[in-house]
């Protein structure tokens, strides 16, 4: 065997197969976490969905199971405010709207051919 055979399966002894190892090591601790992590989550939804349903249930049965109430009582509204009546406003000419026609002022510059 040459050097470079040994300075080979050195390497893969020292560096290759800890690497390994470490990789192995991290995913069977971190595997069943994140599957327990899964499976919490999973709990929290169908205990959520359950609940949601047994309130609706609950909602619903009290809804038809509670006695009808029928009030014909007469409400009185409180009386209105007394009207207060204002006068009309008066417009009157004071002098100072145009005397022109509109019709002269819009054509004045138009010459006819």
């Amino acid at each position: 065997m040459s050097f470079s055979a040994f300075t080979e399966r050195g390497i893969i002894r020292k560096v290759v197969i800890p690497f390994l190892l470490g990789l192995k090591f991290k995913a069977t601790a971190l595997v069943p976490l994140a599957l327990a992590l899964i499976a919490l989550k999973t709990w929290k939804a169908l205990t959520l969905a359950l609940l949601s349903l047994v309130l609706s249930g609950a909602m619903v049965i009290f809804k038809f199971t509670k006695p009808k109430v029928v009030n014909y009582e007469v409400y009185h509204y409180p009386a209105a405010a007394p009207v207060i009546e204002h006068p009309a406003p008066t417009y009157e000419h004071h002098g100072w709207s145009r005397t022109m026609d509109a019709q002269s002022l819009a054509y004045r510059a138009h010459v006819p051919v």
